[in-house]
């Protein structure tokens, strides 16, 4: 049954999950508010549902997710409204039926989607707003959902954030000039964005601890190859975590992560890439279906990807292949933004061949 929205009730329709925010603390929803704003709605009529709210109990503010009646205390996290945006995230994510959720951004030419996927920090966004100036239509800076049945693209417009001087800075979907897609469109190109003087052998994940772990360090030590510096973020315990990639190290702190969670307010990962040289000539060049999948297996953003360890990758990455057959897929080293800008124009243009 539908419900009425009230002062302190907030809902939202985000793909096929319905979210609920409830408290008479709604502030604490303020990230969250902000940046899923186009998503809202005054209805729920999904039977797929999120229900946060928040409660005081014993002098302590608390996050109670439903369906599942997990409980977090909230009130002495150092930044509780990251905290709280963080957890909303994770668990929508997880609630994701009918999508594949792409690290992508998207734009909308002719009723054709270009997606644009690629590492944090390599530049999705810059571009993003280059070809938003070029009559571009604007789907989406950093989700890509694509449907698994229809493999339609859906719009996801939020916040757009772009990094200067080692500040993000949110340029909000209403300040932009470009119209915003509301319709689902099919997706006609992918482009791999690629910087090749500047490979990164190690992953590098910060965990914020509610308390000293000593049990936990030890734990990460036994894995092997794991270098820990240890700090203080606003006087709770901070872990640096640097191990090389290809070891299989990942899906093992995953686990601890999990085997400790009780005791971790937080953990992230840290883009220690340089910026990218965009003072050199771009390359565009033809690339293979079986290519494009394996770079998008590293850049699913829902569930179905490699953070449920129950999952085969192999398995990901034969539907991944799927739904990019008859796609045009490209890798795009990147460069001057104006030379770019160039290349993506004149191929969905039909003027160049590749």
């Amino acid at each position: 049954m539908s419900k009425k929205i009230d002062s302190y009730q907030y809902f939202y329709r985000i793909l096929d999950v319905d979210v609920c925010l409830r408290s008479e603390k709604i502030e604490l929803f303020n990230l969250f508010m902000d940046d899923y704003d186009w998503f809202r709605t005054k209805y729920l009529s999904n039977e797929n549902i999120l229900d946060f709210s928040i409660t005081s109990y014993n002098g302590k503010d608390e996050l109670v997710v439903l369906p599942y009646n997990d409980i977090y205390d909230i009130s002495a996290h150092p930044s509780p409204n990251n905290y709280i945006y963080q957890i909303i995230l994770r668990e929508l994510f997880d609630k994701f039926k009918d999508f594949f959720v792409l690290h992508a951004g998207v734009v909308s030419i002719d009723e054709n989607v270009l997606a644009i996927s690629g590492s944090q920090g390599i530049g999705k966004t810059t571009f993003i707003l280059e070809l938003l100036k070029n009559n571009c239509i604007f789907f989406s800076d950093d989700f890509c959902p694509i449907h698994k049945a229809t493999k339609l693209v859906y719009p996801f417009p939020r916040n757009l954030w772009i990094k200067n001087k080692n500040k993000k800075n949110p340029i909000r979907i209403k300040e932009l000039s470009s119209a915003i897609s509301d319709i689902p469109q099919k997706l006609k190109w992918l482009i791999c964005l690629k910087e090749i003087n500047n490979k990164n052998d190690f992953c590098h994940i910060e965990v914020i601890l509610k308390d000293e772990d000593n049990c936990f360090i030890q734990e990460l030590y036994k894995i092997g190859y794991i270098t820990i510096n240890n700090s203080f973020n606003e006087n709770f315990p901070l872990l640096s975590i640097s191990y090389p990639k290809g070891r299989g190290i990942t899906l093992k702190i995953k686990e601890l992560l999990k085997k400790h969670k009780d005791n971790i307010w937080n953990f992230y990962r840290i883009d220690r890439n340089a910026p990218p040289d965009f003072l050199k000539e771009a390359e565009l060049k033809a690339m293979s279906t079986n290519d494009a999948a394996f770079f998008l297996l590293h850049e699913l953003k829902s569930k179905v990807s490699l953070d449920n360890i129950d999952i085969k990758p192999m398995s990901v990455f034969m539907k991944l292949f799927e739904i990019l057959e008859g796609i045009q897929c490209y890798s795009l080293n990147v460069g001057k933004i104006e030379s770019m800008r160039k290349l993506v124009l004149s191929l969905i243009n039909g003027k160049m061949e590749v």
